[in-house]
């Protein structure tokens, strides 16, 4: 028992050794920012760099230190990643269902519709996008890829400059039309002219009625899947002036980097020379 005390001791002593080592690393990275910042002027958006550096250094110490300044950092990213996909969903749907000339609730009602149907967000909204042009071609020149398919079920051009003028009305009339077709292999064929693979695989699941589809629209609507234009097209903006923001944040970063580098390369190499004693030290708690 004596002599296993005695081991630990010594690789305590040794470990906040290392760690000690590592703080006054971490102590030379602080003045090198502290530079930094007065070349930048006092208050620049970088005049945290010294304070990051002690913080890092407070991390290693104290009881449970370094765990539970991992903890914070982890759980701090998970939440601007979440929120960054949220905004990324958001701003992509803004924009598809621009392209498709849906309204954005529509879009998403429909893209939620469609996935429990087998088929996936991306594949839905490229069908959506193809049948609007493909539509607007019939309706603007009386011709194109789905003229054929169109005539066949009795959607005129007519009807599609007085009657049908939004995307979600043609999208719905197509739909209704297709699945009152009584040949299965003609309902594939022409579902495939107008929207491609993704709108035959949702029409040969429909049958002969589109109740189905409207009823996970209206679920869409029930659990929360359906983005509101307001939040998507505000979506669409910060993320824009997030990739700005980035850019330019990424230039002087890389500016101040090269400053840096000579404090931040002897740094490492003494992190990574203590690492095994460091290691030693957080196990001690789990031992």
């Amino acid at each position: 028992m004596a002599t296993a005390t005695l081991n630990l001791d010594v690789k305590a002593a040794g470990a906040i050794k290392s760690i000690k080592n590592v703080e006054n690393a971490l102590g030379s990275v602080d003045r090198a920012g502290d530079k930094t910042k007065k070349r930048l002027g006092k208050g620049g958006i970088f005049s945290g760099i010294g304070g990051a550096a002690k913080r890092a250094g407070s991390f290693l110490k104290g009881p449970g230190g370094l765990i539970m300044g991992l903890t914070s950092l982890v759980g701090v990213g998970a939440g601007l990643s979440g929120l960054k996909n949220k905004l990324d969903v958001a701003d992509a749907l803004a924009k598809s269902a621009r392209q498709a000339n849906l309204t954005v609730e529509s879009l998403s009602a429909m893209q939620y519709a469609a996935n429990q149907m087998g088929v996936a967000n991306d594949a839905f909204t490229e069908t959506v996008a193809k049948a609007n042009r493909r539509l607007g071609d019939f309706a603007n020149r009386g011709s194109g890829a789905a003229k054929n398919a169109l005539e066949q079920l009795g959607i005129t051009q007519d009807d599609l400059n007085t009657k049908l003028i939004t995307g979600e009305d043609r999208f719905n009339a197509v739909l209704q039309a297709l699945v009152g077709i009584e040949d299965p292999a003609q309902r594939a064929k022409s579902a495939f002219d107008i929207g491609g693979k993704s709108l035959e695989v949702m029409v040969m699941q429909m049958g002969n009625s589109t109740a189905g589809f409207e009823k996970l629209k209206t679920e869409a609507a029930e659990v929360g899947a359906v983005i509101g234009t307001k939040f998507a097209e505000s979506s669409e903006r910060v993320n824009d002036k997030m990739d700005k923001l980035g850019k330019t944040f990424g230039a002087i970063g890389i500016s101040i980097a090269e400053k840096l580098l000579p404090r931040l390369e002897p740094l490492l190499d003494k992190v990574l020379a203590n690492a095994p004693a460091i290691v030693d030290k957080i196990m001690v708690g789990f031992d």
